[in-house]
């Protein structure tokens, strides 16, 4: 495979569009290509309906083996989902607890790797047991380890937290749990594609993720990782043709279910989302991970630096505000030497420039991906 710059993959993404990408912990923008394979096949399909559905499959699949590749697994170990939430909520809801069993996540987790877990707790009569956050919101392993019992059945966190990029170490979650035969089911969806991964040596029972982020690629579309003995372990949420084998085989009440991970996937799936993930996912293999990471936190670090030296404050959960841990994810707000007092006033000059942004606790969330440019970074801070 051709090995791409980063500058091509910069060139790799519309940069006249009249925007400033800033929000791409929220939803990012799509490369060029992929703007144009999805629009080819939605053509095709909106054309020859049913005649298309031979080509349409094959398409979309070769999406599997393209994120295993990424994410340092086989094809036959990723369900597709239509979101984040709904391969989370696959797990938690699909797992059986025992009243008394104990389920550990962060303080700060976002809403859709708390409320699944939150309601499986209620649902069975298990006890959601909350870890604490250092003040500064980092996410220190020994404050999760400080609050497992013999009761754990489960850890689940986000690799990275959403407010301020804060950081897990997953290879030692990992080794605690196992050692320990607790369950880890982790929500990626702020790393992968930002940050390199590989799911096999990490040794994590379930990981969740989604493409609309740091991944470039459509919304609608999430993800799960799941080690192989754990496939019978989990209840089906959603039933359908695929759940028994597929949409050829007659209906009988002596059909198992599907022996992999398709008895997650019970019917039509976001075709045109998977084929777009695809197309993008061609383009970050061709760059690499490690390469789009590089780029990307160094982006932020100009951004953090400008915006120390201008009076912000940076809010870090790292020593001494370091970001070679933190992904590309930062949060800041006015401070004492700031030219803006406010939030309000900081938000406002950011719309003036058409800086998409997203307000998150304790202040203001940018992230810049490594498609955006030194002249992005300058663009924010002059207006600030």
């Amino acid at each position: 495979m051709e090995v791409m710059s980063i500058q091509d993959y910069k060139n790799a993404f519309a940069q006249n569009s009249g925007f400033l990408h800033l929000n791409n912990a929220g939803i990012a923008p799509w490369p060029i290509k992929t703007q144009l394979t999805i629009s080819d096949w939605s053509l095709r399909l909106s054309r020859d309906g049913s005649h298309a559905i031979a080509d349409v499959f094959p398409e979309s699949e070769k999406t599997r083996p393209r994120l295993a590749g990424l994410l340092g697994t086989r094809p036959e170990q990723i369900a597709f989902f239509q979101t984040c939430a709904t391969a989370i909520s696959q797990v938690a809801l699909g797992l059986k607890f025992s009243p008394g069993d104990e389920i550990v996540v962060w303080d700060q987790e976002y809403p859709s790797n708390f409320y699944p877990w939150k309601v499986a707790a209620e649902r069975s009569g298990a006890k959601l047991v909350i870890a604490k956050s250092t003040p500064e919101l980092g996410t220190p392993n020994e404050n999760l380890e400080a609050v497992v019992t013999s009761k754990t059945k489960v850890i689940t966190v986000s690799w990275v937290q959403y407010r301020t990029g804060a950081i897990t170490d997953l290879k030692r979650l990992s080794e605690f749990a196992r050692a320990r035969g607790i369950f880890t089911c982790i929500d990626a969806i702020q790393g992968l594609g930002a940050l390199p991964f590989n799911f096999d040596d990490l040794k994590l029972d379930a990981v969740c993720g989604g493409a609309h982020k740091w991944f470039t690629s459509p919304l609608s579309l999430g993800f799960l990782v799941l080690q192989p003995e754990h496939v019978e372990r989990l209840t089906p949420l959603s039933i359908g043709a695929i759940t028994y084998g597929g949409t050829e085989l007659l209906a009988s009440e002596a059909t198992p279910m599907a022996k992999g991970v398709s008895r997650f996937e019970p019917g039509g799936r976001s075709l045109l989302e998977m084929i777009g993930f695809g197309e993008t996912l061609n383009l970050i293999t061709q760059v690499g991970v490690a390469s789009i990471s590089k780029e990307a936190n160094r982006l932020a670090v100009r951004l953090a630096s400008g915006l120390s030296e201008k009076g912000y404050v940076v809010y870090s959960p790292h020593a001494s505000g370091d970001r070679s841990l933190t992904g590309q994810i930062l949060n800041f707000g006015p401070g004492e030497k700031s030219p803006l007092k406010s939030l309000p006033e900081i938000e406002d000059r950011l719309r003036s420039i058409n800086a998409s942004f997203a307000p998150r606790a304790p202040g203001i969330r940018l992230s810049p991906h490594a498609f955006n440019t030194d002249e992005h970074i300058d663009q924010v801070l002059d207006s600030l």
